[in-house]
């Protein structure tokens, strides 16, 4: 019977030691977990039109807020709020700058989206479950563009808060283990700027503490800008570098480049185009 207790414990224990050398499998949180995430996302976008090259860069930075709240058998309910927003973009010898932190109308459509709160409910392995509180996010924005230059245009702003793209960005961040039963791969379709965007990428473990997640990404589709009805064909590819911490499993570090071309098609002209996106996430406890 001793025998047969020490060779258990021997399998348990190396059973503990495979699990530990794999890394995390999915989150450990407890209610009050409290973590920043700061993402920087830099586009560069090099368009060839009657034999010039255009070119437009754009940054945007993003801080939010989260804290678990409660902690179910389905997963965790985590309180969101959205701390700064920022844009830069340079183009053709212009520049066009929005802050949050600063004052005047013309940052005011970032300072509304900023100190409010909502919440998302994620199972354990971050796969976004539903959101909560959207109705009362979406007045208070509402509210506070009443009576502003802003206030015919709060149901546009509110877009990138509808429940397609926002579960799209949170997925991308935290949807990162592998749920039991299911294949280790994503295919997500969503949508920028009117645009179809498909990306299919599977996971694998680079080491312990690094999960890798690569894959195509077409971007297929039509678009009316001010007036002007453009097609766009193009594909490329997608690779993601999640660092994780091996006491939560919570990404530390994420890491994304994106790379496509091919054309938009406008009045009949192609024009050429090139879109590279590096992605910058850092996440604080």
């Amino acid at each position: 019977m001793h025998k047969r207790k020490l060779g258990l414990l021997g399998v348990l224990l190396s059973v503990a030691l495979q699990l530990t050398a794999q890394g995390p499998q999915s989150y450990t949180f407890k209610v009050g977990d409290q973590f920043r995430v700061t993402a920087e996302v830099n586009q560069d976008i090099i368009q060839t039109m009657l034999g010039q090259e255009m070119e437009t860069k754009q940054t945007i930075t993003t801080v939010d807020f989260y804290e678990v709240v409660a902690v179910t058998n389905e997963g965790y309910k985590m309180r969101t709020t959205g701390l700064s927003r920022s844009l830069y973009t340079e183009a053709g010898g212009g520049s066009v700058a929005i802050d949050s932190e600063k004052e005047g109308d013309d940052n005011l459509a970032f300072r509304v989206l900023t100190g409010k709160s909502y919440y998302v409910v994620m199972n354990r392995y971050g796969r976004l479950l539903r959101f909560e509180g959207m109705d009362d996010f979406n007045n208070a924005v509402k509210s506070d563009l009443a009576g502003t230059i802003l206030e015919d245009q709060a149901d546009a702003l509110l877009t990138a808060f509808e429940e397609k793209p926002l579960k799209t960005a949170f997925n991308g961040q935290f949807y990162i283990y592998k749920e039991p039963g299911k294949d280790w791969g994503r295919s997500v379709d969503t949508e920028i700027n009117q645009l179809p965007i498909s990306v299919d990428y599977t996971f694998s473990r680079v080491d312990a503490q690094t999960i890798k997640a690569t894959g195509p990404m077409v971007m297929v589709g039509e678009m009316e800008i001010m007036g002007n009805q453009m097609t766009a064909d193009m594909s490329g590819d997608q690779t993601t570098f999640f660092k994780v911490d091996s006491s939560t499993g919570l990404p530390s570090t994420i890491n994304t480049l994106q790379s496509m071309t091919g054309s938009l098609e406008v009045s009949d002209l192609t024009v050429p185009m090139t879109l590279k996106t590096e992605v910058s996430v850092k996440i604080t406890k």
